[in-house]
């Protein structure tokens, strides 16, 4: 029986030193591993100039990215790197080869909602895998501070949250920052505590954040990122 394809959709994959893109490493190539067809939209950020980007082992997901990074730029610079990131995962999600799209928060939560929308439309299975509470968190940060823009992008991610067929959140606290600090009581939420990859020489901060197996690491360790839970 042909096991149905994932497509995974994150602005950070290694070798990014963020923790969410070794979550996602990691799923991906569980994933593979378990016999699901793995694809991993995403951007540039942390890919060395020239690096032809070909699964570094056989069991690695098919990775497209788009130019960019998240992580710099204005909030207008973000959106417009969240259209782009929505066009190549339509690009390559429409056909019949992907039945499960896998969408992560990142700051200003508008990937999430374009994904959900356009993948619902098209007869998809769409899990939202929340990592961070947004966007209260860049609002607590300071990232911006319009209000009106606040409570729409809420809006929004409440939407997401709503219609997403399954949400996946990475701890306790953060199910219950979701159902009592939105109001979203009876929001089905499924806690999944995702372990990371740390070499064992180093503490994590002063070490190259890249994933163990991917980049030939012999020695490693496991640790849990709990992701930014959102306390208000």
């Amino acid at each position: 029986m042909t096991k149905p394809g994932v497509l995974l959709i994150h602005p950070y994959y290694p070798p990014d030193k963020s923790p969410y893109g070794r979550i996602l490493s990691m799923l991906g190539r569980s994933l593979v591993h378990e016999g699901f067809p793995t694809a991993v939209v995403t951007t540039t950020s942390g890919l060395p100039k020239g690096h032809d980007d070909k699964p570094p082992c056989h069991r690695c997901p098919e990775v497209r990215r788009v130019p960019g990074t998240s992580a710099r730029g204005s909030w207008r610079s973000r959106v417009m790197l969240s259209f782009k990131i929505w066009k190549q995962a339509l690009l390559l999600g429409a056909g019949s080869k992907f039945k499960i799209v896998v969408v992560s928060s990142a700051p200003p939560v508008v990937l999430a909602l374009m994904i959900c929308i356009t993948f619902k439309v098209l007869g998809k299975r769409v899990v939202y895998n929340v990592m961070d509470i947004q966007p209260e968190i860049s609002f607590s940060f300071g990232d911006f501070h319009n209000r009106f823009g606040y409570r729409l992008l809420l809006l929004a991610d409440n939407w997401t949250l709503k219609h997403a067929d399954m949400v996946v959140v990475l701890s306790d606290d953060m199910k219950r920052s979701l159902q009592a600090e939105r109001g979203l009581h009876q929001l089905a939420v499924e806690v999944r505590n995702n372990p990371i990859l740390y070499p064992e020489q180093g503490h994590p901060d002063q070490v190259d954040h890249v994933s163990a197996t991917e980049w030939g690491m012999a020695k490693r360790s496991y640790g849990l990122y709990m992701g930014q839970v959102g306390r208000f």
